[in-house]
């Protein structure tokens, strides 16, 4: 390798080069056939810089100690964007191999990966998602670039010919430097997979009689070259069992273990290359490393060997001595940020600044390259960039025309703005006046169709025109109106007559409307959709632009980029803010304010500290400004679209339902609005039924658009009115519908008015939110809501009102529910003489209320009361809904509990089973009534001792349970209960107490000491403590229990009593005359208190 001081720009390196050690490193810069100066660079990489058979090579080492698949993510990430002419990368070190009777791979040898029929070649095996059957991988990454595939196969075929020259570039290397020769890396010995290393720094303690046995290669083969497949994970495979696993689990064919290329690959696709320094077992020794990398790097130097370089340094060097004499004939200072006139004929009409800042976006710009310089541009002569306005649309077409004009210098680029007809055919005479048409200084010359018709003229050239924000679409389709406006009779035609359709050039539109673009372009493969930035270009981008280089605010940096959701505008905007502000100048000050209210928000992101030079004079600088543009223009086109834009905002941002939003709509105008705002990219339409997502920064937006135009208190009253409609009846349960309702509820809480009506309707979605929540076994915060929603429809309806009854009805079962017996009592009373009062004395409310007092009168032991409501339920919900109605057949389930406990049995398991089918059918099999109803079923055959069946059926509802609503879910903690106590029937009184006691602590943190539920698995714990003589745990159980249960069911109840007396009963059979008599005090002390 020679040293050849020259300084080369960093568009001349199209080549990079990735490494993750340092001997790697030094393999690679060994490699070179010239090593150069290094250019500046401020991206936190060092770069060794050199060239391989005339290709230009940017070498780059992760940190030290960094190693894995985010550092090397990281490191590509920011060499991309310093060294933007890089055609493809290579991944170049050291990996683990993995030996089998199909690859018979060595150390020293080199491994590379190649894709197949199910994978690219490199397959990230820690990756993937977690379903039913276990963990199913899905770290698949993209193939190698082809000109690197192909590169592949043509040293495959040298192999094949004896013309590999791989051996040659190793040892030119390792006569240079003995480091790399391969007698000191030592002796190459494989384990069985089984046999662990033994420990310390070699192998020599570990049993020789465990190594396998290899059949020695000749000297000639001392390297084999491996193709295949590449695991890559974050973590050292240091074990052989495992490594065998994975690589069975992956299907077979694992060649190596490694840990940077799905992370280099995530971002910039390239081809791994790995020399084998072990066999990703414990037995590893570092000797072979530096070996093992001279391999790869050799093989690597092979690679460039057969690919033909495209730019020579010499061609480079040239150029840039023509650029500067031109520069100093005309008297500028060098500047990169200048484009100059290749060619006297053709030149750019670009009004801004190329932006050395510019960041990521390569599959974009590696697009508008395949489409518009291709192998067919003719049959893409149209592209445009479609996006949310601040989306970096505009940025990507700048920085997309700069590159052209450096592939193609003798092509004309035009800059045409298209947000009015003035600036358009301002730029139509800009175009003349460039080029010198015949009339260009000529005002009442036709200069429209002057210009079309030099664009279409092939002898004039190739050229790019960029029509920029092209966002409506009547710019172009109206005709001019003479007596309005001034204009030559050429020129009267509508704008779009005036783009040409020729072989020679191209037009790439930006827009933030679809529609427009689409009629633009004419189709709608022609329409590339930009979306705001990924994370880690969103953090590039705000590291550049706000000079953040300290890596202790790059936490904060992550954080301010993901609220302000990767948009690049609104980044510039935060940046902008940071640098005029010293108070404010680092992230974490920025998020200070930011994070304090939605009104920070606005106010930071409306206003613009700075003037962005790069935009457009008529183009907002702010955000928020920049999408009213975009609000004005659809309340002016699609009225309705504003209006459902604005309802949208009241919601949560992601899968708005489309029955929120169209109530009083006809479908077709519904369906046309909502076009209109797909077409804006304001929202964007998932699935089907129909759910629409908003930007969150797009919400926020046009909430403060509706403050400024003082709507945004009406659109919370709308939104209110909509909700309460819907959800009384959706937000019943858990089902799918109500699953997508309820974020959307929760938000429509946060609007407090002083309007009546508007105060109604939020108490009564406070009550529907409470019963979603009490579905869930959520008992505490939907008593607090339902509490609220009784007081404010109290104050606003008064007692003796119908809503005001149903929301007290709800929090009496809310009570119930939380063991709050006596007060659900109380106050489903309290409801029951409402509702008679108010002439609703036969309706389904009422019938309804007489099968909750039924239920709670059950639990508080009123038996007689009890059956006498439940069959008052059962006739009236029959009578008015008919049998089949969940209502009647839940209210039958509980008539059947009743006469089961009362000793009426003439209730049989078909009873059960029949009430179990048909609300199976109602509401399904996973429905909390559903799995009630199987629960009464499960105490019919323990009342019955029917206890195998009882265990198989508390088993079935505890799967179901778990699988449906959670395993700390109420239902389940019950069932659970019940299951414990059926097993200790049996005599399985040791697994019943394992049961009872895990499900004692559950009950006991979540729905607390004084449940019924928690004291019915107290005492079922201390029964089967009692059952295997453990009688002083017992002890330790019983006395708080029994307090409990006469506080919950007060002192006149008999079932407190019934429990002690059972307790007691057991310890005299005992002799236990002590702990028989404390437990009859308690309950006395208790009853007198």
């Amino acid at each position: 390798m020679s040293i050849q001081q020259c300084r080369l720009p960093r568009e001349a390196y199209t080549v990079g080069w990735v490494c993750a050690l340092p001997c790697e490193l030094t393999a690679a810069v060994e490699m070179l056939d010239e090593e150069h100066e290094n250019v500046d660079c401020d991206d936190g990489n060092l770069y060794t810089l050199g060239s391989i058979n005339g290709h230009n090579v940017a070498i780059v080492c992760l940190p030290a100690g960094c190693i894995g698949n985010n550092p090397a993510a990281t490191v590509a990430t920011h060499m991309r964007t310093t060294f933007q002419r890089i055609r493809f990368a290579l991944m170049v070190g050291i990996g683990g191999g993995v030996p089998s009777k199909e690859a018979d791979i060595r150390l020293g040898d080199v491994v590379v990966s190649q894709p197949n029929k199910t994978s690219g070649g490199v397959v990230q095996y820690d990756m993937g998602r977690a379903t039913p059957t276990g963990f199913v991988r899905t770290g698949s990454l993209n193939a190698p670039p082809r000109i690197l595939l192909n590169a592949v196969a043509k040293i495959q075929a040298n192999e094949g010919l004896g013309r590999s020259q791989i051996s040659r570039h190793l040892k030119k290397v390792s006569d240079r430097n003995p480091r790399f020769r391969r007698e000191r890396a030592g002796v190459d010995i494989l384990f069985d997979a089984a046999y662990d290393h033994v420990g310390g720094n070699t192998c020599e303690e570990c049993d020789a009689a465990k190594q396998e046995s290899r059949a020695p290669r000749r000297d000639s083969e001392k390297v084999r070259t491996h193709y295949g497949v590449i695991a890559s994970g974050n973590q050292v495979m240091r074990f052989a069992t495992e490594r065998d696993k994975v690589a069975e689990e992956l299907g077979g064919g694992i060649l190596c273990f490694e840990m940077e290329a799905a992370g280099l690959m995530s971002s910039f696709e390239c081809l791994v290359i790995r020399g084998i320094c072990d066999y990703s077992d414990s037995h590893k020794n570092k000797k072979w490393q530096t070996y093992a990398a001279g391999a790869a790097a050799a093989y690597a130097k092979e690679i460039l060997s057969v690919l033909p370089a495209t730019l020579s340094t010499s061609r480079i060097e040239r150029q840039m001595r023509d650029d500067d004499e031109i520069r100093s004939e005309i008297g500028l200072e060098h500047s990169d940020e200048i484009i100059l006139p290749r060619t006297r004929r053709s030149s750019a009409l670009i009004p801004f600044r190329r932006d050395r800042g510019f960041v990521g976006r390569r599959d974009t710009l590696n697009q508008l390259s395949t489409k518009f310089e291709g192998e067919s541009p003719k049959d893409h002569a149209r592209v445009a960039l479609v996006g949310l306005g601040g989306v970096g649309k505009s940025q990507i077409a700048i920085e997309y025309a700069y590159r052209l004009r450096d592939l193609y210098p003798d092509t004309w680029v035009f800059w045409v703005y298209a947000g009015n007809a003035t600036r358009f055919k301002q730029a139509y005479r800009d175009i003349a006046t460039r080029v010198e048409l015949p009339g260009w200084d000529n005002p009442k010359s036709e200069i429209l169709q002057v210009v079309y018709n030099w664009l279409r003229d092939e002898n004039n050239g190739r050229w790019l025109m960029i029509l920029d924000n092209a966002d409506d679409d009547r710019i172009f389709t109206t005709s001019v109106d003479p007596e309005s406006e001034p204009v030559a009779a050429g020129d009267m035609a509508p704008l779009e007559s005036f783009l040409p359709q020729s072989s020679n050039g191209w037009i790439l539109v930006t827009s933030r409307d679809q529609h427009t673009a689409m009629n633009l372009v004419e189709s709608s493969r022609q329409l590339l959709q930009v979306d705001p930035m990924s994370e880690e270009e969103a953090l590039l981008l705000l590291e550049k632009k706000a000079f953040i280089n300290s890596r202790s605010e790059t936490d904060d940096a992550r954080v301010l980029v993901h609220k302000l959701e990767h948009m690049p505008l609104a980044i510039t905007q935060a940046a902008a803010y940071m640098t005029a502000n010293p108070m404010r100048s680092t992230p974490l000050g920025y998020l200070e304010i930011f994070q304090k209210s939605e009104e920070d928000q606005a106010r930071l992101l409306k206003n613009a500290v700075s003037r962005d030079l790069r935009r457009d004079k008529s183009v907002p600088n702010a955000v928020f400004i920049t999408w009213y543009i975009s609000f004005n223009l659809i309340r002016d086109t699609n009225p309705k679209a504003a209006e459902m834009l604005s309802l949208m905002a009241m919601f949560d941002k992601k899968s708005i339902p489309a029955l929120l939003l169209r109530p009083d709509r006809d479908v077709e105008v519904f369906e046309a609005a909502a076009r209109t705002l797909s077409d804006f990219n304001l929202v964007k339409i998932q699935g089907v039924p129909h759910m629409f997502d908003m930007h969150g920064l797009v919400q926020l937006a046009t909430k403060s658009w509706l403050k400024d135009h003082q709507k945004l208190e009406a659109m919370r009253q709308k939104a209110l009115s909509v909700m309460a409609s819907i959800s009384t009846e959706t937000l019943q349960d858990h089902t799918g519908a109500a699953r997508v309702l309820f974020p959307h509820a929760q938000r429509t809480l946060d609007y407090v008015s002083e309007d009546s009506e508007a105060k109604i309707n939020r108490a009564q979605i406070a009550s529907s939110v409470a019963k979603y929540l009490q579905y869930g076994g959520e008992y505490a915060e939907a008593g607090e809501l339902c509490r609220d929603a009784v007081v404010v429809m109290t104050s606003v309806l008064g007692e003796q009102n119908k809503k005001t009854l149903n929301c007290m009805a709800h929090l009496a079962s809310i009570q119930y529910t939380r063991g709050n017996l006596l007060q659900a009592e109380s106050l489903q009373r309290k409801v029951l003489e409402g509702l008679q009062k108010i002439g609703e004395a036969e309706s389904p409310d009422m019938f309804r209320g007489f099968a909750v007092m039924g239920d709670i009168l059950l639990e508080t032991h009123n038996y007689d009361e009890a059956e006498e409501y439940i069959w008052q339920a059962v006739r009236g919900l029959q009578g008015t809904l008919g049998f089949e109605h969940k209502d009647t057949l839940r209210t039958c389930s509980s008539l059947l509990r009743i006469l089961r406990t009362r000793g009426k049995h003439e209730i049989t398991e078909s009873m059960h089973h029949e009430i179990i089918g048909g609300l199976t059918k109602a509401l399904g099999s996973e429905h909390l009534w559903t799995i009630a109803s199987k629960a009464y079923l499960a105490d019919f055959f323990t009342n019955r001792a029917k206890y195998p069946q009882a265990q198989k059926t508390w088993q079935d509802i505890i799967e179901t349970t778990q699988k449906s609503h959670g395993t700390e879910h109420p239902q389940t903690l019950i069932a659970t209960t019940k299951l414990g106590y059926v097993l200790d029937c049996q005599g399985k009184h040791t697994e019943g107490e394992r049961l009872l006691r895990e499900n004692f602590e559950k009950t006991s943190r979540i729905l607390k000491n004084k449940h019924p539920q928690t004291l019915d698995n107290a005492y079922c714990l201390a029964l089967a403590l009692v059952h295997q003589d453990r009688d002083a745990d017992a002890m330790g159980i019983l006395p708080q229990t029994i307090k409990h249960l006469v506080e919950v069911y007060g002192p006149e109840d008999q079932y407190p009593r019934k429990i002690t007396g059972m307790f007691v009963t057991l310890f005299k059979e005992k002799n236990l005359y002590r702990e028989a008599e404390i437990l009859e005090q308690i309950l006395n002390c208790q009853e007198s208190t």
